[in-house]
């Protein structure tokens, strides 16, 4: 189920992420458009395809499964309403997409 996701986190090489909460992960983090293939957007190039993970221009080795061991991480939707109404959103690039299970 959150297979897509746990490969998005392993290739972006940030141990950092593997411990994020998984609704928190997808509410903030995301990845810029250049880090995708072409081949990787539908035909207009206006969505990923549900298949795509970032594997262009990646400054960082993938992650060892290992580290996956207790992912995904949650949260609670109490915290997550804290988290949303505190407005944090981080936006890295000028195309973004975000993971999704």
């Amino acid at each position: 189920m959150f297979a897509r996701c746990k490969q998005w986190v392993k290739f972006t090489g940030k141990e950092d992420l593997v411990y994020v909460p998984i609704e928190k992960l997808h509410q903030l983090k995301q990845v810029c458009g250049r880090h995708f293939l072409t081949t990787d957007f539908n035909r207009k190039k206006t969505q990923l395809r549900r298949s795509a993970v970032p594997s262009v221009e990646l400054t960082r080795t993938p992650l060892a499964d290992e580290l996956f061991i207790d992912f995904p991480l949650h949260i609670f939707r109490s915290e997550l309403m804290v988290l949303a109404s505190a407005g944090m959103e981080h936006n890295y690039c000028g195309s973004f997409y975000s993971p999704q299970s």
